[in-house]
């Protein structure tokens, strides 16, 4: 591992950002100074500025029109050492043959002539669904968010957290500024019918392209993390969603966006982010960091950065010892026909070093990862397009505590055609719930423990073609997903149960 010697300065910092509640929630401990939400869900009081924001991009006097006069600029700046993390050792699927391997086709599948442990010829067997795996199906109608409208840019995952009694999300609303950047973090909590619970919290912002935010349960509260024009922000909040200090920068460019998360068993969160196109990463293409910080948001070690260019976002799951990381990738034929995307998962050890790396999966695809308690192994799905293949199929992949790729990959074969988008995952009830967007159709999947499908592909709601944003989680004795169908509309809930 070798330091690059790499600074980043930032312009803007919020040491003195004030935080916003509304409808009593600061209970006189906040700074917003006790406005209301009405019942059409229109602010009164507690957000500073007049609206007005300059055209172009926000300047130190756009954003205190937009924020009020506590915002300030930082005269000490903020820097961090980057870390570029290397290449690890030669593997089977990276498109080279090293010794010791029959044949090495850019991906780790079985049954294209090439097995997953780059022997010559298609593998073993697709496995047989376990019998008696439970599946799931709705259980009512979905709700609507009532007054919950988004504006995430260019993202298509909404994150969505269970506590173990109760939902909770995050989003970027813009207002209503003509052309200026004016928006707002909404944070909400609510009960299994779709109802909040006590107040929402809010925060005003500037509005970035690619706005886009992230929380996780803590165990005694909320992590919660946003993107802006300055950069990723980190804020906690107690059980009750009540802002515990001021927002944290934990990446200082206009260029983040689509910040994932995990909490480690040190007590410690680690995030990826994306970012590039700002001058320095001019290529077209994305380059994915990482970093740890603690509860408080004080940042742990240095900035590490992921050296290979990426076509998308990457997604973290902490495990005992360490981070399975996924990240879309450009690849290349072995025979020169070019380049294509695909997913690649490693492991990253506790202090974000010593990659373990699988190689690349397979053709194409957005991943999420998630780490399986109970297993003590990591599972990963994408999609895989028709476009590379003669007919898409959604995938599902297993690796060890060790980072090693524990079997070939499963294919579950789909009819249709669509473009690739992400897979959320919802563990549990003794197999996964799979959610993607197919064929213009938000898609749920039920599978085995081992990612093998046990139903055929179905949808979440009917009404919802080309949803916008969606997520997923297990709540105990379900799983439930959270959806909009298009910019601007509301989000929707929907809950599903055991059909046994």
């Amino acid at each position: 591992m070798t330091a690059s010697g790499r600074t980043a300065t930032v312009a803007v910092s919020v040491a003195a950002f004030l935080l916003v509640c509304v409808l009593g929630a600061c209970d006189g401990t906040g700074v917003g100074g006790g406005g209301s939400d009405t019942a059409d869900g229109a602010d009164v009081g507690g957000e500073s500025g007049d609206g007005t924001v300059p055209d172009g991009d926000p300047s130190e006097e756009a954003a205190t029109d937009l924020l009020g006069d506590g915002f300030e600029l930082d005269a000490a700046g903020w820097e961090a050492s980057e870390v570029i993390v290397l290449p690890p050792a030669p593997a089977c699927g990276d498109g080279v043959l090293d010794p010791g391997e029959e044949c090495d086709d850019w991906n780790r599948m079985d049954g294209d002539g090439c097995d997953w442990l780059c022997r010559v010829g298609d593998g073993d067997l697709p496995p047989a669904p376990e019998p008696g795996g439970a599946d799931y199906v709705p259980s009512g109608d979905p709700v609507p968010l009532s007054d919950a409208r988004v504006s995430n840019g260019c993202i298509w995952e909404h994150p969505l957290v269970w506590t173990g009694s109760e939902f909770a999300t995050v989003w970027l609303q813009q207002l209503d500024l003509g052309e200026g950047f004016g928006a707002r973090v909404r944070f909400w909590r609510f009960d299994r019918a779709g109802r909040r619970i006590d107040a929402e919290w809010r925060l005003p912002t500037v509005l970035a392209l690619r706005a886009s935010a992230e929380v996780v349960w803590l165990g005694d509260g909320f992590g919660l993390f946003f993107t802006d024009r300055s950069g990723l922000w980190y804020i906690r909040l107690d059980t009750a969603g009540k802002p515990l200090g001021s927002p944290v920068l934990v990446e200082a460019a206009w260029t983040v966006f689509a910040p994932a998360a995990d909490v480690a068993p040190d007590g410690t969160i680690a995030v990826t982010w994306s970012s590039g196109c700002d001058g320095a990463e001019s290529t077209g293409w994305f380059t994915i960091r990482v970093r740890r910080i603690d509860f408080d948001g004080n940042r742990i070690g240095a900035v590490y950065v992921v050296d290979e260019t990426a076509w998308g976002p990457a997604d973290i799951a902490a495990g005992t010892d360490g981070y399975g990381l996924v990240v879309p990738v450009e690849a290349g034929w072995p025979d020169g026909r070019g380049e294509f995307r695909a997913l690649r998962f490693e492991k990253l050890e506790t202090g974000l070093d010593h990659p373990v790396y699988s190689g690349v999966l397979g053709n194409y695809g957005l991943g999420h990862v998630k780490w399986l308690q109970t297993e003590s192994r990591w599972v990963t799905s994408w999609l895989a397009s028709p476009d590379i293949e003669d007919s898409g199929n959604l995938r599902v992949a297993f690796f060890a505590s060790d980072g090693t790729l524990a079997g070939p990959p499963v294919r579950n074969p789909l009819e249709g055609d669509d473009y690739v988008r992400p897979v959320s995952i919802a563990a549990g009830g003794g197999g996964l719930s799979l959610v993607t967007v197919w064929a213009r159709r938000l898609s749920y999947l039920r599978t085995d423990r081992h990612g093998v499908a046990i139903s055929g592909l179905r949808d979440v709601d009917p009404g919802a073609e080309w949803p916008f944003l969606f997520g997923t989680t297990w709540a105990d004795d379900g799983f439930a997903v959270i959806y909009s169908g298009t910019v601007g509309a509301p989000l929707y809930l929907r809950l599903f149960e055991s059909a046994e």
